[in-house]
Formats: structure tokens, C-alpha cells, sequence
């Protein structure tokens, strides 16, 4: 998910080679947008295979030296974008565009505090920008998206005091009225494992929690996963076990503090949970649904792990059944 410059070019360029008219009948066959497919089609060549820890080593060296993804310019047109600290750990908080937001609306003055993935070694990336402007606008709430320490240089315990920082500092911001939580798949790792917390120190539930594509089995075991690998355009199990040791540190990967699938589901708030039919996440959300059957998990077929910060039609609808369920937390 790292630069959707090169996945529009891409999936452009696989189109134009394989001729308009035949997109759309892959696609129509595929039961996916044309969008849909040709990314679909690009993501393998955007993200070769390789389980070698170098390759690993690499990316973390190069995100490092990148730092958190800064907003486009498309992101700054007609809303306010801060950062500042909020907790104990530096956030963006992003207004929705002028005119979509009302402070006055049911739940219009409180904002969503959103965790972003990258399997808990990555920082914010620039796909992320479309996922946190476009909830903003969509439920006309200021979206905080916390910049959370990463592993291997920290672990799960610092990366869950800091979400716990920020999500009490945007409480009292409130006066006490709980605030919905977001993330994406680390991040909604996270914020699932964050929820348990909160619920076992007596801290208010958070309002909703948001769900997208989540990680929440660091140990990889999943006997299904090997299977949903093979049409997984993006993602490899050796790399995610790795960055969950990594995140785990002195701790058991299985432990539910890093993969929050073993945790205790009961009271939990509202629980949305997305994920796409070519994603080995996939597992994690059926087994999540099994062990919480109140949570509602949709399903949308065909899609790939992080479509939801694609430009494409599956995208915007899953944006849209993201934005229903937490504005009808107010």
C-alpha cells in the first residue's frame, strides 16, 4: 500500500495492454470492477513475493528513513489538518471539508481515533490518506490518526499505552462521552487489543470500533491461511509472523495482547468488521466473527487486502458501510 501512484499507473498500463474490452470481461468474470481487477492484477508485480528477512530489514530501514506519510496536496484543499501530540505520541487530526462537518449533529463533536497498519512496523503510509479524509467527510467527525510507536525499535506494551494515552486525552476532550475507534489491518489489531484494555483498567468502552481488514492472529498458524495465500495478490505468511515477533518482543505472539483473536469478546461495543475474499486475513475475521457473533463481518468478494484505500468502486462502498456504522453510534 505504499504508493498508489504506481498502482493507478500499473493497473493503467495492464489495461491498456490487455485492451478496454477485455478488462471489462476479466472483470465481469472476476464479479469485480474494472479498477478492482486490473489492481488486483498489478498488486503482484507492486509487491513480488519473497520470505528473505533482508528484504524485510530493507523496507523497515527505507520507512524509517521516509517517516510518516505527510497529506497530499489533494488532502489539504477546504479542510484543517494538525499535528499534534495527543497523549504521549504525535497524531494527525483531520476536520471533514468545509461544509461536510457539524459540530451540532448527533456525535459531530467527537472525533474517531483511527490506527493505522503496516503491520505494526510500517508508519503512515499515503494510502492512508483517502481511508482518513474520506471517513471525515463521511461522518462529518474529525478523524485523529495516532502515530504509534513501531516495532522492532518498540513493542506491543508501548504501542498499547499510547493508544490507551490517546484515546482517555480525546475522553476528556469530551467530558466523558466515549469516542468510536478505527483502524486498518495492524491497526485494527490494535484497536481491538486496545478495547480489552480499556475494558479490564474500567475505562469507558470506546463507542464503536471500526474494523478494517484486521490482523488478529500475529501467530500466523491459521490452517485455512496456506490456502487463502494462493490468491492472495499481496500478502505472505512468513513476513507476518516475522513482524509479529517482532512486535510480540519478550511476549508470546499467541499472548492477546498481540493477537487480540484470543482475548475475551464479551462486552465489547459495536463491532464492524471488513475484509476482502482474496485476503489471508480473511481467517482472522471468521474466526473473530465465531468467538464475537455479535459483531456484524462483511465480506466483499474478490477484494484484496487494503482495497478499502484504493480509487475504486468496492472502495468507496466499503467507505460509505464504514461511515452508516459509526455515525449511528451518536
Amino acid at each position: 500500500m505504499k504508493h498508489w501512484g504506481r498502482w493507478a499507473a500499473a493497473g493503467a498500463g495492464l489495461a491498456a495492454a490487455a485492451g478496454a474490452v477485455g478488462v471489462r470481461r476479466a472483470a465481469g468474470r472476476a464479479g469485480v470492477s474494472t479498477g478492482a481487477w486490473a489492481m488486483t492484477a498489478a498488486l503482484p508485480w507492486l509487491f513480488p513475493g519473497g520470505d528473505e528477512p533482508e528484504r524485510l530489514d530493507r523496507r523497515i530501514a527505507l520507512d524509517r528513513k521516509r517517516g510518516p506519510a505527510e497529506p497530499p496536496a489533494r488532502a489539504r484543499v477546504g479542510r484543517t489538518l494538525r499535528r499534534e501530540t495527543v497523549g504521549t505520541a504525535e497524531a494527525w487530526r483531520v476536520s471533514p471539508k468545509h461544509g461536510r462537518g457539524d459540530p451540532g449533529a448527533p456525535g459531530g463533536g467527537r472525533p474517531i481515533l483511527y490506527l493505522h497498519g503496516g503491520a505494526y512496523l510500517f508508519d503512515l503510509l499515503p494510502a492512508h490518506w483517502p481511508v482518513l479524509t474520506g471517513l471525515a467527510d463521511r461522518t462529518g467527525r474529525e478523524v485523529v490518526a495516532l502515530l504509534y510507536p513501531l516495532a522492532p525499535e518498540h513493542h506491543v506494551e508501548d504501542g498499547l499505552a499510547a493508544a490507551e494515552a490517546a484515546y482517555l486525552a480525546l475522553l476528556a476532550g469530551t467530558g466523558g462521552v466515549p469516542v468510536a475507534v478505527a483502524g486498518d489491518s495492524a491497526g485494527g489489531g490494535l484497536a481491538l487489543a486496545l478495547a480489552h484494555l480499556l475494558r479490564a483498567r474500567g475505562h469507558p468502552a470506546p463507542e464503536r470500533l471500526m474494523l478494517f481488514f484486521p490482523w488478529l492472529d500475529a501467530t500466523g498458524a491459521d490452517p485455512a491461511q496456506p490456502d487463502l495465500m494462493r490468491t492472495d495478490p499481496m500478502l505472505r505468511l512468513e513476513p507476518l509472523r516475522r513482524a509479529g515477533r517482532m512486535w510480540a518482543g519478550d511476549l508470546d505472539p499467541a499472548d492477546p495482547r498481540v493477537s487480540p483473536l484470543f482475548g475475551d469478546q464479551s462486552c465489547l461495543p459495536p463491532v464492524l468488521v471488513q475484509v476482502g475474499t482474496r485476503d489471508i486475513l480473511l481467517a482472522d475475521a471468521r474466526r473473530f466473527k465465531v468467538r464475537c457473533p455479535a459483531a456484524t463481518v462483511t465480506e466483499y468478494p474478490g477484494m484484496f487486502h487494503g482495497w478499502v484505500c484504493a480509487p475504486i468502486p468496492e472502495g468507496r462502498a466499503a467507505l460509505a458501510e464504514a461511515a452508516t456504522f459509526l455515525k449511528a453510534g451518536a
